[in-house]
């Protein structure tokens, strides 16, 4: 069952998108995924898969880096939303 909740949270962030995206860093995806309770804004990492863990290190750090920006874009919207 969608969550209309949700889904008005990320209506009202993605009023926000550019100014969101530009401090990011960069593009994002925003999926309302409207069949399910979730929202979600996301950005996906291409450098290893959870198989190949010689990389873990290397996407460890980015991924830490990506939730650093991605909470740092955010905050002052979800104040708001």
């Amino acid at each position: 069952m969608p969550n209309s909740w949700n889904k008005k949270i990320l209506d009202r962030l993605a009023q926000k998108k550019e100014a969101i995206e530009k401090e990011f860093g960069g593009p994002l995806q925003w999926d309302s995924l409207d069949e399910k309770r979730a929202c979600r804004i996301r950005k996906t990492i291409a450098i290893a898969g959870w198989q190949d863990d010689a990389k873990w290190p290397e996407a460890c750090d980015a991924l830490i880096d990506a939730m650093i920006r991605l909470e740092k874009a955010l905050r002052p919207y979800l104040k708001e939303a």
